[in-house]
């Protein structure tokens, strides 16, 4: 945390953007949702004094999905329609797409969640490595079934995740655990019920 606190400030000493972009983004991905919050949102309020529409998007998205972990779903829809506003295509306009998916399934809305991950679904290619996006994908599609009250269909999401040399290996990064996690509580989902 640190370390990436002092890459943004001096990125922003430097006038390096491009880096004092991936510094704040990278940083709030790892804090917790409090402080994550405030991050994104010092992130917001720099890349748009510095007319920096992407980077809007990514921190509003990074802070709507602070505030979902925070049960603040009023605060989590309202800072996706403030992306929203800044009228994005492509990859941001997915991810956007992607975080009203997480707070819809939080809220219990998983028909809109399944038609708005239905647009997102070209990822199932195994044949295309396993990168930070597709797995985020990935967890979304775990959450959405576990939600459900369907475990029987989130352990074949755990197993495209989980590459195979990933699975005998316990690795550091926070997908990767989430995704151990969450097919354990498939399983022992599956097995109070057999």
């Amino acid at each position: 945390r640190a370390s990436l606190r002092r890459g943004r400030d001096l990125a922003l000493e430097v006038g390096e953007l491009g880096a004092a972009d991936r510094a704040w983004l990278n940083l709030t991905g790892i804090l917790e949702p409090e402080e994550a919050v405030g991050e994104a949102t010092a992130a917001d309020r720099w890349a748009e004094r510095h007319g920096r529409d992407g980077s809007r998007v990514m921190a509003l998205g990074r802070a709507s999905l602070a505030l979902w972990e925070l049960g603040r779903w009023d605060e989590a829809e309202a800072a996706l329609e403030r992306a929203r506003g800044l009228q994005v295509e492509g990859g941001a306009a997915s991810y956007l797409d992607a975080c009203q998916a997480h707070i819809d399934i939080g809220r219990g809305r998983f028909e809109s969640a399944e038609a708005r991950l239905g647009r997102l679904r070209g990822w199932a290619d195994r044949s295309h490595p396993l990168s930070d996006w597709i797995r985020y994908l990935i967890r979304l599609e775990c959450l959405l079934e576990t939600e459900r009250g369907e475990p029987h269909r989130v352990m074949p999401f755990v197993e495209l995740g989980l590459p195979p040399r990933d699975r005998d290996q316990i690795g550091l990064q926070a997908e990767m655990s989430w995704l151990r996690w969450v097919g354990v509580r498939a399983l022992a989902d599956l097995t109070v019920r057999a």
